[in-house]
């Protein structure tokens, strides 16, 4: 027997009328990438607070190269398995205002030509 107290009764039908996310589209995960770099910035700032010479290496140009690689793995992880919810607002938006076309091209365009 299911007994319902009515108290989440909003939100199932909230959830109800949401569209689902197509998590393998193109869009989705043009948006998990700007959520990634989107976290990147965040990490790169929490990295500039550690002091150089409490590193295990000693600091140098490998250590500030291969660092610069790893958080941007742990950005791609994180926006991948953390729920920041980023992507999937992103995501959201670009259908509500019907601009994941525009989104998708710049996207496209970007990854193309441009490296960093």
């Amino acid at each position: 027997m299911q007994v319902s107290t009515g108290m989440n009764s909003h939100i199932t039908g909230a959830a109800a009328r949401k569209p689902a996310i197509d998590r393998n589209s193109e869009l989705y995960k043009a948006s998990q990438d700007f959520e990634a770099l989107f976290i990147k910035q965040m990490l790169d700032a929490m990295r500039k607070t550690i002091h150089k010479e409490d590193d295990l290496l000693g600091g140098g140009l490998g250590q500030d190269v291969y660092q610069d690689m790893l958080y941007d793995e742990y950005a791609k992880k994180m926006a991948a398995t953390a729920q920041f919810g980023l992507a999937t607002l992103f995501t959201n938006r670009c259908h509500r205002n019907n601009r994941y076309g525009l989104y998708l091209k710049t996207y496209r365009f970007l990854t193309e030509n441009v490296r960093y």
